[in-house]
């Protein structure tokens, strides 16, 4: 492993327009002093040539650390990440989207603050939405979901605001990371596939993995990065989506909460079916309450995911539960 050493990693999807300016703020970032840095883009199965123009645009760049690309067929974000974060002997990595322009000095403040807790093993930043960008009335309300708000009420652990924090900007502890592999963690929650908005708890599940093992989830809030969010994504009917395809994760999500906090019962037989009927009353329940709708549709969304996973959703839970286990007998020391 590389000490001190930060491995910049962009998963990227028919990013060929968008990934040139996020590759000139990789290129400006202040880097004197820092042991070692690289940027290696992952190509999920692009078909715009991402990654030849993004090499010849970096070459362009002078820049004065190194670039690799690497190719992913297998078709979704999860897979591009586990294929960079494989690949990295870096001590620390940092997800960069490949629509966010990070700040000069953003490696050297998440470096400094991973150097002074070793407790540390995820850190979050604070996007911001592009100034050029014109934001529609409701975006105030949703920017946490768009990766453009800050994540904490100030910098530190964000713990008990939140468990997690997103994953555009996230600098992971590679060790942590390594650990959690190593005692069988694995992603169980449906993967983000090109341009589909289902799916995408991949940040989420990244930050539980370490949490479990005893490491501190933080919020630095001077680690800041633009976010260029295409226009047609600032629209309701885009919200909408947006809100649809994360409910599709919203199960799992709990429970890992209800892992951690040992509120699920010990006999997982047919619990998925228990969950689906609670979610059934509850989601006639709404049916009375006025001005309930966001409600009633996120529940309904619950339901719908519930019936379809069925007996996956008890095996998944399983899994979670075994791997906390895992953790918890790991005892890490830190």
């Amino acid at each position: 492993m590389i000490r001190g050493g930060i491995s910049i990693l962009i998963a990227t999807y028919n990013g060929s327009e968008r990934i040139l300016n996020t590759l000139k703020a990789i290129a400006d970032l202040s880097i004197d002093g820092l042991p070692f840095v690289e940027l290696i883009i992952v190509d999920n199965a692009s078909t715009d040539r991402t990654a030849v123009k993004a090499q010849e645009y970096w070459e362009s760049l002078d820049s004065v650390f190194p670039i690799r690309i690497l190719n992913e067929k297998n078709p979704g974000k999860i897979h591009a990440l586990q294929t960079g974060l494989k690949a990295i002997e870096s001590e620390y990595v940092l997800i960069c989207d490949d629509d966010n322009q990070l700040f000069p000095d953003y490696l050297k403040t998440g470096l400094y603050f991973m150097e002074q807790n070793q407790s540390i093993g995820i850190i979050g930043g604070q996007g911001i939405l592009e100034p050029s960008l014109k934001k529609p009335d409701w975006f105030d309300a949703f920017a946490y979901s768009y990766a453009c708000a800050p994540q904490a009420p100030h910098t530190g652990n964000v713990s008990p605001h939140r468990n997690v924090v997103y994953g555009a900007g996230m600098m992971i502890r590679k060790e942590a990371y390594d650990t959690a592999i190593e005692l069988g963690f694995q992603f169980i929650m449906s993967n983000r596939k090109g341009e589909s908005l289902s799916g995408g708890g991949e940040d989420g599940e990244l930050c539980w993995a370490i949490k479990m093992l005893g490491y501190e989830i933080w919020y630095v809030e001077n680690m800041k990065f633009y976010h260029l969010i295409p226009g047609m994504r600032l629209t309701d009917d885009f919200l909408r989506k947006l809100k649809k395809g994360m409910t599709k994760n919203g199960p799992y999500a709990n429970a890992y909460i209800r892992v951690w906090k040992n509120e699920i019962p010990e006999k997982l037989s047919n619990f998925w079916f228990k969950e689906a009927v609670y979610s059934f009353k509850y989601l006639v329940l709404l049916t009375f309450k006025k001005n309930g709708l966001a409600d009633f549709q996120r529940a309904k969304n619950v339901l719908i995911v519930l019936l379809i996973e069925n007996k996956r959703y008890d095996q998944k839970i399983k899994g979670i539960r075994e791997y906390y286990a895992k953790c918890k007998q790991k005892n890490i020391q830190l």
